[in-house]
């Protein structure tokens, strides 16, 4: 996966005026909204992108504002399962800046697939809990199949409940 940084700079331009290095109010505040842009990553804890078949793995969310996150699995047969928050960690808010583990110590392990075929994990996050404004098809028992044919159709259902920001990140869950 590839993620985006945004980076700005404070550096003066040599051979300009004091006048000509000022930057509109209107561009700092774009500048700012950009920055403040909801910004979802995700990666693997052990820093892979392939694991062998069966190879228990981890991944890291970080976000760049606080917010809530949810976090689904698609098998390579379609089904596709909500595994955060779950009943063991409820409350799915994180804090900007800070890094959530998953599963970290909850007593359930995530496995590459056996047969080698690839898989995927998609994690969303909203400035709102966006949890009772989701679809019912959404909001089943963790780890069950949700009645949902793709990731996509789990896209839009967050797309349509969302009120404020929504990022969405993933890993593909590939095999070697």
């Amino acid at each position: 996966p590839t993620f985006e940084t945004l980076l700005t700079s404070s550096s003066k331009l040599v051979g300009t005026s004091e006048a000509e290095q000022q930057t509109p109010v209107a561009a700092n505040a774009t500048a700012q909204t950009a920055l403040d842009a909801l910004q979802l990553n995700l990666r693997t804890a052990s820093g892979k992108s392939t694991f062998a078949p069966g190879e228990n793995l981890s991944i890291v969310a970080s976000s760049n504002v606080s917010s809530y996150v949810f976090c689904y699995y698609a098998d390579a047969e379609g089904s596709i399962q909500r595994f955060f928050p779950n009943r063991f960690a409820n409350d799915n808010f994180l804090s900007a800046g800070s890094e959530l583990e998953l599963p970290g110590n909850m007593p359930f392990d995530i496995y590459a697939n056996e047969e080698g075929l690839a898989e995927t994990i998609s994690c969303f996050a909203s400035t709102d809990n966006l949890y009772h404004e989701l679809p019912m098809e959404l909001r089943t028992y963790d780890f069950e199949p949700l009645n949902v044919a793709s990731l996509e159709e789990v896209r839009q259902g967050f797309n349509n409940a969302a009120k404020g920001s929504l990022a969405e990140a993933q890993i593909a869950v590939a095999t070697q």
